[in-house]
């Protein structure tokens, strides 16, 4: 048996083409995660089983209206029901909510009980005002206050 010049390129071309699709691969996940919705929490808008294309990306790049994705805090979380939290598909709990207030913004006491008497006037750095859509299914800064930013996974980019 005789191994031809064309099958041996024809061998090194598919291993070439494998570590490419390898190493986009790699970077997609660095990048992107995907998630499916378990919970409640921000009903209508999102529902159980929807699927969540999330870009990670810095606390800094996050407005006001971003549907974001973020890790719970371990202290905070204790009571984290998995139905009010999204899943990755690696079973990882994380919550889901919308951006209501980020660094910078003044800070919405009307809206958020939980920050009525904040004496500051502005988000603090670091910090996030966060909502759920479906304010009866929805553990968020109403009865929190602030979340971490630190935490922050990434902004949904996409809805599938």
């Amino acid at each position: 048996m005789t191994v031809t010049t064309a099958a041996v390129l024809g061998a090194l071309v598919l291993a070439v083409a494998l570590s490419a699709l390898t190493a986009t691969a790699l970077t997609l996940r660095h990048h992107y995660v995907l998630v499916t919705v378990a919970g409640l929490s921000m009903a209508p808008t999102l529902r159980p089983g929807d699927r969540l294309v999330v870009r990670r990306t810095a606390p800094g790049r996050i407005r006001s209206g971003d549907v974001v994705v973020l890790a719970p805090d371990p202290e905070l979380e204790l009571d984290l029901d998995p139905e009010s939290a999204p899943a990755t598909d690696h079973g990882e709990l994380w919550l889901i909510k919308r951006a209501a207030a980020v660094p910078g913004d003044p800070v919405p006491r009307t809206r958020v009980p939980a920050l009525a008497d904040a004496p500051e006037t502005l988000v603090p750095h670091g910090k996030l005002v966060l909502l759920g859509d479906n304010t009866a299914h929805s553990t968020d800064s109403r009865q929190r206050g602030y979340f971490d930013a630190q935490r922050l996974v990434g902004r949904v980019v996409r809805q599938r």
